[in-house]
């Protein structure tokens, strides 16, 4: 079945109880030190934030799967987008018959699904050419990898922001990024769990890609470029979607 709401208000929600726990949680510690509280009370508070966590864990991989009868109706392209937005990324779209990208930062927006609810297929033509999911919320290894991964698709897919996503790890690049041999550009700065390793495995594996931005901990210098001429960003410079516009660093 299909889902209009935004993880990320879900996030919010759960982020926002997670917090007032953890709040909770210190002054119950701290009055219990002076006898206000009982240790049952205190296990107590530690059994709903651990639910709480639990809670907001299975919210975040329920949004990194993939419906298979929604794929096979929509495709990669458009399926991939539907993530991204649900996340409150946004994507860059090639539509026949407009001139400029369409970028789509709102989910309920995307041009195919007054269609596709009804259990049409699109007739469209609509190709995925951007990700930038640099103020997604929830963008998780397993949505990378199940995403990216799927065959026929992607034709144009040439920008990828994962900035500023610090669940990912090698994983999405290696078993996912991988697969997109259009990529030009991939931004992966402040993304933590990134290795050297991951991005060395990354960068001789996309025969395309001309600029990178890296994550903190992994300098230009430790990556063989192999003779590529690939040009390295510092961390929040990578491409945004704007309006209809795409802004890349020169």
């Amino acid at each position: 079945s299909l889902i209009s709401i935004s993880s990320a208000q879900v996030h919010k929600q759960l982020n926002n109880a997670s917090t007032m726990l953890r709040i909770l949680q210190h002054q119950v510690r701290a009055q219990a030190r002076h006898g206000a509280f009982s240790p049952v009370v205190q296990n107590q508070i530690r059994q709903i934030w651990g639910l709480a966590q639990m809670w907001e864990g299975w919210i975040a991989n329920r949004f990194n799967t993939i419906d298979e009868g929604r794929l096979k109706l929509i495709g990669p392209d458009r399926i991939t987008s539907e993530w991204i937005c649900r996340l409150e990324g946004q994507v860059g779209l090639h539509r026949p018959h407009h001139p400029a990208l369409t970028v789509i930062h709102n989910y309920n927006s995307l041009p195919w699904l007054f269609q596709t609810n009804r259990g049409t297929a699109p007739t469209d033509g609509v190709e995925l050419f951007a990700i930038d999911a640099s103020v997604a919320n929830g963008i998780k290894d397993t949505g990378v990898m199940r995403h990216l991964s799927l065959s026929g698709g992607f034709k144009r897919l040439q920008y990828i922001n994962f900035e500023n996503s610090p669940d990912i790890t090698d994983d999405a690049l290696t078993q996912g990024i991988i697969n997109v041999k259009t990529c030009a550009f991939l931004g992966l700065a402040n993304c933590p769990n990134v290795t050297q390793q991951g991005v060395q495995d990354i960068v001789s594996s996309l025969p395309y890609l001309k600029l990178l931005s890296l994550p903190e901990d992994v300098a230009p210098e430790t990556i063989a470029f192999n003779g590529t001429l690939i040009k390295t960003l510092p961390p929040l410079t990578a491409f945004i979607l704007d309006g209809e516009t795409l802004a890349v660093p020169n």
